[in-house]
């Protein structure tokens, strides 16, 4: 009979080849709130954790406190360990199958208005990061994903980029637009074929933890709004949708799998509902 340790390690070994790094210490994260209900409730093994387990866990996620977007994010791994922990034989049916995903709040988006984007790139230093920050309202691509561009994977002559999704481990295509070819132009100077198209100031591909690090900073020394560089990508979507873009395009061009996924991108933004207050009646 397999231990839960034992059946979380053989999981970690089966798919650290398929995750980035990222995605693989977050579920690290998610497997040591697992383990750790297991070694409360005396449970050893696998085949003991039955559905009043997971009902009882998903609660003591909520009251860590968790929101339930993010408990929603990690039964979606949960579920793939069981699914896995079934074609390995060693438990019959998921503990987890009655569990029902948890209603999500909607945050109010506040997203970037021309003004502050423009004053945070004039203010932006160095180069790399003010392109950053370009390439991002311009595209609304995800900022990791802006730091998996390498030099092969942009075609300037048949105007698309390569996108590498690392939360997916999967390869999506985008357009080149005028702006964007401008940015890869100054960007690419002196570049190799399997050079990173933006690198830090010490020559490492950039990450959205440094990109945010930066913004951080540039918002607490000039008062600009809080947003993480995210909600550039929030920004992009709004905008399609602002001017009537088809949704099934939008989805295209955010790369998403379901629609679902990018309704929630496309929410009413504050500055909308503001405008709305201010109609009379």
């Amino acid at each position: 009979m397999q231990t839960v340790k034992g059946a979380i390690a053989e999981y970690f070994e089966s798919v650290t080849k398929k995750k980035s790094k990222s995605s693989f210490k977050q579920e690290r994260t998610y497997f040591k709130d697992l383990e750790h209900f297991c070694f409360k409730n005396k449970i050893s093994l696998l085949i003991e954790i039955t559905p009043k387990h997971i009902e009882d866990f998903q609660t003591w996620l909520l009251g860590k406190p968790k929101k339930p977007q993010t408990v929603n994010r990690q039964f979606t791994v949960y579920n793939h360990f069981f699914d896995k922990c079934i074609q390995w034989g060693w438990i019959d049916v998921s503990p987890s199958r009655f569990c029902k995903k948890l209603r999500e709040i909607e945050p109010i988006r506040v997203l970037w208005n021309k003004s502050q984007y423009k004053l945070a790139v004039k203010l932006a230093k160095p180069r790399w990061f003010r392109n950053v920050l370009r390439f991002l309202r311009y595209s609304g691509i995800r900022p990791q994903e802006a730091g998996e561009i390498r030099m092969c994977d942009i075609s300037l002559e048949e105007e698309f980029i390569r996108l590498f999704m690392p939360k997916v481990s999967e390869y999506r295509v985008i357009a080149i637009n005028e702006k964007l070819r401008r940015i890869i132009f100054m960007q690419s100077r002196g570049k190799k074929k399997h050079d990173f198209l933006f690198l830090n100031d010490k020559g490492r591909k950039v990450t959205t933890h440094r990109i945010n690090q930066k913004l951080k900073k540039l918002q607490k020394e000039h008062g600009i709004t809080t947003e993480t560089a995210y909600a550039f990508r929030h920004g992009y979507a709004t905008n399609l949708c602002r001017k009537d873009v088809n949704l099934e395009k939008v989805r295209k061009a955010l790369g998403h799998k379901k629609i679902s996924t990018t309704l929630k991108y496309t929410h009413v933004d504050l500055e909308v509902l503001k405008e709305v207050s201010k109609i009379k009646y």
